[in-house]
C-alpha cells in the first residue's frame, strides 16, 4: 500500500507542477487528495523499538513522529490477539485509561502503565518485545532505593 500512496503522490504532484491541472475544481480536487494521500503514507505503518529506555513507537515510513514510553512508568507488559472489531476499527483508538494503535489485527503488544492505564500496540513479535521490556523492568532499581 505504501508504493501506491508514494506513487500516487508523484503522479498528483507532477499534475500541480507541470500546470496540466492548475485552476478550478480539479486544481482544488488534487490538493486535497495529495493532502489525504500524504497523511495515510505517514500513518501507513509503525515500527515499535524496545531500549533500555523504554518503548519507542514510530509512525510512517520515516517512523516520525516519535511516542516514547520511559521504563519508570511502565509496570508490565505482554502479548495479545486482538482484532479491529474488539477495539473500535482500525487506528488510534482510546477510552480514559485505554488506548489502541491498531493497523492490522493480530498479535498486540500490550503495556501497563503504573498509573493503571494500557496501551495495545499491533506489532510483529509481540510477545519477545513484552520480553524484553519485562526484562528491563526486573532490572531496574526498586522504587524509593
Amino acid at each position: 500500500m505504501t508504493t501506491a500512496v508514494v506513487v500516487a503522490l508523484a503522479v498528483i504532484s507532477v499534475l500541480l507542477l507541470t500546470g496540466v491541472v492548475a485552476d478550478g475544481a480539479a486544481g482544488s480536487t488534487l490538493t486535497g487528495l495529495v493532502i489525504v494521500l500524504f497523511a495515510g503514507l505517514l500513518t501507513s505503518s509503525l515500527t515499535a523499538r524496545v531500549t533500555g529506555d523504554g518503548l519507542a513507537i514510530g509512525f510512517g515510513p520515516l517512523g516520525w513522529p516519535v511516542r516514547r514510553i520511559r521504563l519508570s512508568k511502565i509496570d508490565r507488559a505482554w502479548s495479545e490477539v486482538r482484532y479491529p472489531s474488539q477495539v473500535g476499527g482500525w487506528g488510534i483508538r482510546g477510552l480514559p485509561g485505554s488506548a489502541t494503535i491498531m493497523l492490522r489485527g493480530g498479535e498486540c503488544l500490550i503495556i501497563r502503565y503504573r498509573s493503571g492505564g494500557q496501551l495495545a500496540v499491533s506489532v510483529d513479535d509481540a510477545e519477545r518485545g513484552a520480553a524484553l521490556i519485562n526484562a528491563l523492568i526486573a532490572e531496574r532499581p526498586p522504587v524509593g532505593a
